[in-house]
C-alpha cells in the first residue's frame, strides 16, 4: 500500500484474495493499516466457480459500497437469470460422450507435459463449453 501512495494511488476499496474467509477483526486491521473504510474491505474467498464470484462479492457488499461511493441510484439485483447461470454450472442435466487424444491437448504450450490428460486450460474450456449447453461431458482421455 505504501508504494502505491508513494506515487498518489488512494484506494477506495480493497478486495482481498483468500483462501478462505476473512475475519471482521482482519479486515478492520486492514481498514486501519490502508485508511479505507472497513466496508471497502472486502474478502473474496474460493468459489468453486468464476461465476460464483458476483454473489460472493454481492454478499460482501462492494456493489451497495460503490453504488454509494458513486452516488448511484439503488436498485434491488435481480439474480434470477444467474441463478439459472449458476444453475446449469453447477448441476448440468444431460451428459455427453467425448475423447480427448493429442489433437485437443495440443492447445497446450509446453513443451513437455508429463500429464496424459489435457491441461487445465483445455479443462477449463471444456466445463465453459458444458455450461453453453447445459450439459456434462464425460470425456476418455487417449
Amino acid at each position: 500500500m505504501a508504494a502505491l501512495r508513494s506515487i498518489g494511488i488512494q484506494p477506495d476499496a480493497i478486495v482481498c484474495r483468500a483462501d478462505r474467509p476473512i475475519p471482521d477483526g482482519v479486515k478492520r486491521k486492514i481498514s486501519l493499516m490502508c485508511d479505507v473504510d472497513v466496508e471497502a474491505v472486502v474478502a473474496a474467498p474460493d468459489a468453486p466457480s468464476i461465476y460464483d464470484i458476483p454473489k460472493v462479492l454481492h454478499a460482501e457488499g462492494l456493489d451497495a459500497f460503490v453504488v454509494r461511493r458513486l452516488n448511484l441510484p439503488f436498485r434491488d439485483v435481480d439474480w434470477t437469470r444467474w441463478d439459472e447461470l449458476l444453475r446449469v454450472v453447477h448441476h448440468p442435466t444431460d451428459e455427453v460422450d467425448g475423447r480427448a487424444g493429442s489433437a485437443s491437448t495440443s492447445i497446450c504450450r509446453m513443451r513437455t507435459c508429463p500429464l496424459p490428460r489435457p491441461c487445465g486450460l483445455v479443462v477449463r474450456q471444456r466445463r465453459e463449453g458444458e455450461s453453453a449447453v447445459d450439459r456434462l461431458g464425460r470425456v476418455r482421455y487417449s
